[in-house]
């Protein structure tokens, strides 16, 4: 008989990521750390290596959340496609791009965790997980040299519909207004304001704010 497999959301897997960063190997890249089975956690560093501002997008620390990496393959197909818009982007500014930060719970079928059965989107802030350890070591070199200009943690919803954006405060007002300026598609107006709390302070938009 035919066998059939039903998908929750669009497939996005570990191989396609590979597949698809395969095709840009003049990029450079920082291996961050290995995942707990030894994977590659890879940063795509592009725009100008000396740019005061660095914009740093990460996706899927959680592995379920497979809207991610096609948001991210988007991101990365324009930056990275030569129009005049993307060179506009990469002048005064650095960019640090993390396609998947979680290869191993993305590899083995897991949706929240890794391996280890840890959130990474509950321990950013601290040393549970080799790859949110890698991610933050990595950034605080980056600030080291210049200003943070953003950070974008890009993940799916179990809930809402559409596009929307979940920012410390009003902190990120001015990037979501600029989204939604060139696309319909944002719901600027839906956009979670939260302030941070201690709970918060494992996920990624909380521990990426000491940072500037």
């Amino acid at each position: 008989c035919d066998e059939v497999f039903l998908a929750h959301a669009p497939p996005y897997s570990f191989s396609d990521h590979l597949e698809h960063i395969s095709q840009w190997p003049e990029i450079p890249r920082r291996r961050l750390l290995p995942s707990c089975a030894g994977r590659d956690v890879t940063a795509l560093k592009l725009g100008d290596p000396d740019a005061p501002q660095t914009a740093c997008i990460v996706a899927r620390s959680h592995p379920g959340e497979t809207h991610a990496s096609w948001v991210m393959r988007g991101i990365l197909d324009f930056l990275l496609g030569g129009s005049p818009d993307a060179a506009k982007c990469f002048k005064g500014l650095r960019w640090v791009l993390v396609p998947m930060l979680n290869p191993d719970g993305v590899a083995s079928g897991k949706t929240r965790t890794n391996l280890d059965g840890i959130d990474l989107n509950r321990h950013h802030h601290d040393d549970a997980a080799p790859e949110t350890r890698g991610l933050r070591a990595m950034l605080q070199e980056e600030v080291k040299t210049g200003e943070p200009l953003v950070f974008v943690d890009i993940h799916s919803h179990s809930r809402r519909r559409g596009i929307f954006a979940i920012a410390n405060g009003a902190e990120g007002d001015p990037l979501v207004t600029a989204i939604a300026s060139h696309s319909t598609l944002i719901d600027a107006a839906g956009t979670a304001r939260s302030e941070i709390k201690s709970k918060d302070e494992g996920v990624g938009r909380g521990a990426a704010h000491p940072l500037g």
